[in-house]
């Protein structure tokens, strides 16, 4: 919610279009996100309730299983975003609003794969009553897609200028570079290596 918000007050300066597409295509966005994360919700209980009984075995199964459902899910999801397209064209927005949201859409819908990949571990993580790792993995990411966005929407620093595009490519990065530093957290730690052997 924070990316999208983020996307919406720095495309805003580009004007009323540019604002109407990213949040046209946030809308669809918004739809595929709450199904993953509805099922990603599972993995935290179930972990807890093994981490309870000390079966370090059934966490890691259920961790596996767990990334590997959103990790399906989010190709799936992502698939599902690149089909509804046409539907931009039927919600009775001006054609120029719909050729900005759909290349915005495009890039926002592949970053539910890795966000999805994110989701895993964090409810993992959750799970073993460790939120600080995730925590820190959302703040370093939201401010990396803040800066990403200033460089890409207005072209700054010798940067193509993308504009709406850009807002969305610096969302994708920012969640790929989330996922490599919760990764980096927590194999850096030696009570979560055995989780990923």
């Amino acid at each position: 919610l924070l990316v999208a918000l983020a996307d919406n007050i720095m495309v805003g300066e580009l004007g009323a279009a540019p604002l109407a597409a990213v949040s046209l295509g946030n809308a669809l966005i918004f739809i595929a996100l709450s199904i993953g994360i509805g099922f990603s919700f599972a993995i935290t209980p179930l972990v807890a309730e093994a981490d309870a009984k000390d079966d370090s075995e059934k966490v890691k199964s259920v961790f596996h299983l767990g990334f590997l459902l959103c990790l399906v899910l989010g190709i799936l999801l992502t698939l599902l975003m690149f089909l509804c397209e046409p539907i931009l064209y039927m919600l009775d927005q001006p054609k120029e609003v719909v050729e900005l949201a759909i290349p915005y859409m495009r890039w926002v819908a592949l970053s539910l794969i890795p966000l999805m990949m994110f989701q895993a571990i964090k409810q993992f993580v959750d799970g073993l009553s460790k939120t600080m790792y995730s925590m820190i993995a959302s703040i370093v990411a939201n401010v990396i897609n803040v800066l990403l966005n200033y460089l890409f929407i207005y072209g700054k620093f010798g940067f193509p200028r993308l504009e709406v595009e850009g807002a969305a490519i610096g969302t994708f990065i920012s969640r790929i570079v989330m996922v490599m530093i919760v990764l980096l957290l927590l194999l850096s730690r030696k009570q979560f290596k055995k989780y990923f052997i």
